[in-house]
């Protein structure tokens, strides 16, 4: 038996391909207005299927996506995915608040991460995204389960001059005096496992790893576990940026 999220009633495919909103679908269903495969069908939740053929006044009907982008301020250790094993509500169960939409992460987004991610159902910017060279910028706060020796700091501070590198390190802040595990990481292209690689390299493991920034977008206003839509002038800038 299929999840009841994953099941497309006939009613709610037709105000997804435009005709009207979903009462108004039931009203044209009952009436006979609507064909499956050149027969009629009457029943508004009917259950359609992959091949289904869907015909109102013999124009063939097709699903038209609607493109939604919502930014997650994630708890740590919060899993990304919905599963019954989880202990912790996972962030698709969370962003149900804002949206009905199945949506996926867009990055290289981990569950062990913190911060800001985002989540759509655009196809083409999760496959940017998911590319090395990708564009967007992206700040994040880190803590190493021991302390940065400050031969370390030098050769984690010559990263920033090296310019051809995927990931990019745009800049580093170095930890303050009374607290030599926390460091500032800011860089372009790559992903959050980019920046596990290049401190274990030298022996450290990340305690930490919070996305302060991304693409533009910063958490301001954005609670931990809480999400938003994002605004169009905001999708503009993260699309032609990335």
């Amino acid at each position: 038996m299929e999840p009841e999220d994953t099941i497309l009633r006939l009613n709610k495919f037709i105000s997804h391909s435009g005709v009207c909103n979903r009462k108004e679908a039931v009203a044209l269903i009952k009436k006979g207005e609507i064909k499956v495969n050149g027969n009629v069908i009457t029943e508004p939740f009917y259950e359609v299927k992959e091949q289904d053929i869907i015909t109102y006044k013999s124009k063939i009907l097709k699903k038209t996506v609607k493109l939604t982008y919502l930014l997650v301020n994630k708890a740590k250790n919060s899993p990304i995915a919905s599963s019954e094993a989880n202990t912790k509500p996972s962030v698709e169960d969370l962003i149900k608040k804002n949206t009905d939409t199945k949506l996926s992460p867009a990055g290289h987004f981990r569950d062990d991460s913190s911060g800001l991610m985002l989540m759509t159902n655009d196809e083409e910017l999760i496959t940017k995204l998911s590319l090395p060279h990708h564009k967007v910028k992206a700040v994040f706060e880190l803590e190493t389960e021991k302390d940065l020796s400050e031969d370390d700091l030098v050769y984690f501070g010559q990263l920033v001059t090296q310019k051809t590198n995927v990931p990019r390190i745009l800049g580093l802040d170095l930890p303050e005096v009374e607290n030599k595990k926390k460091v500032g990481l800011e860089m372009l292209g790559g992903t959050i496992d980019d920046i596990t690689n290049i401190f274990a390299q030298k022996g450290y493991s990340l305690t930490k790893i919070d996305c302060t920034f991304y693409g533009g977008l910063t958490k301001k206003d954005l609670k931990r576990g809480w999400s938003r839509i994002l605004l169009e002038k905001e999708i503009i800038f993260l699309k032609h940026f990335s």
